[in-house]
């Protein structure tokens, strides 16, 4: 910091203010000039809410064993079957298989999302129940498909 100063003093003013000096020239006793005027502030920390909350995967995606499903400040997401908890409310795998999105009303008359890790073979039998109802309501509501014979209508179901 002397040598600093001192130097900028040589390259300054030049050799003569130097030579001036003398002997008793005392590098500590010339003042910088960036001095600050305030003090320094310190930051606030813990303030701001987390950014990256919400569900993380859409419905009917593979997880694996510990991954986060949903991240979330409080219960805005419930868990359900093979869901387990954070600390903070993050929601979690517990086994493998698909994760499911189920909408319900709480006992206040909330809409409330229940998340579901459910195995393969499940999730496969509810997508041909679904499939099936389809096909049956097209069928009772006038043949939305029109004159198809069995067999279109038998690949559908399977």
């Amino acid at each position: 910091m002397a040598l600093r100063v001192a130097w900028n003093c040589i390259r300054e003013t030049g050799k003569s203010y130097f030579q001036q000096l003398g002997s008793d020239w005392n590098p500590c006793s010339i003042q910088p000039s960036y001095v600050p005027v305030r003090g320094l502030r310190g930051s606030t920390k813990g303030n701001r809410r987390d950014t990256n909350t919400g569900p993380k995967f859409t419905q009917g995606r593979k997880v694996v064993v510990s991954q986060i499903l949903v991240r979330q400040t409080g219960t805005r997401f419930l868990p359900g079957f093979g869901i387990g908890v954070g600390r903070d409310f993050t929601l979690y795998a517990l086994h493998p298989g698909r994760i499911i999105y189920e909408k319900i009303r709480d006992k206040k008359g909330r809409k409330r999302t229940v998340v579901h890790v459910i195995t393969e073979e499940d999730f496969r039998s509810m997508q041909q129940k679904r499939l099936q109802k389809i096909v049956e309501d097209a069928k009772t509501f006038g043949g939305i498909f029109g004159p198809m014979e069995e067999q279109q209508q038998a690949k559908l179901t399977e």
